[in-house]
């Protein structure tokens, strides 16, 4: 509310630097990405602010047509068509907002090595990382319910739920036996 009463009052580089804000920490927050492209933002004090399917478009012709599937902590994961391996995969892109902070940067480089050193029945492997222009790693894209939607709609009976407990708990077992690198 704050950013549209800077809009309306005529102080689009308040606005502009309020959703920047919240684009850094969150860029899935309402409809922050639709703001900041309203108010023409081009710079921040995060790094060029770009709306998250162009981020993906620019960091090379390889990944295309990327969708937004889901977002964490760090970055967002997307659905996008892989030109040198011809299928889709799903790419996990560290947020906009952190590409200028090289500690999450670093951050976000050790979760994709400690990822492609994992092989588990499990876990996905990972198929590329980068880190430039932007942090990123490629994985096999999953279909299927998330947790939270199996969790959130009862879809998955208790037996299920178990099971798929136990198959965490088995990852996290073998990611402490393994170890993050």
């Amino acid at each position: 509310e704050l950013g549209r009463a800077f809009e309306r009052g005529g102080s689009a580089a308040m606005a502009s630097d309020l959703y920047n804000r919240v684009y850094a920490r969150d860029v899935g927050y309402k409809d922050v990405s639709k703001r900041l492209a309203k108010t023409g933002a081009s710079q921040t004090r995060f790094g060029e602010v770009i709306a998250p399917e162009s981020a993906v478009e620019r960091l090379s012709n390889r990944y295309r047509d990327p969708k937004r599937i889901g977002r964490g902590g760090m970055g967002v994961v997307y659905r996008v068509y892989d030109s040198v391996l011809r299928r889709e995969v799903a790419i996990k892109l560290l947020h906009p907002g952190g590409a200028d902070d090289q500690r999450l940067r670093d951050r976000f480089m050790r979760e994709a090595r400690a990822l492609a050193r994992l092989s588990h029945r499990n876990v996905p492997p990972v198929y590329d990382i980068s880190a430039a222009p932007c942090p990123l790693y490629s994985m096999p894209l999953l279909h299927g319910a998330s947790l939270r939607e199996l969790v959130g709609t009862g879809k998955a009976s208790l037996g299920q739920l178990l099971a798929i407990a136990v198959d965490i708990a088995d990852e996290v077992h073998h990611f402490h036996v393994v170890g993050p690198g």
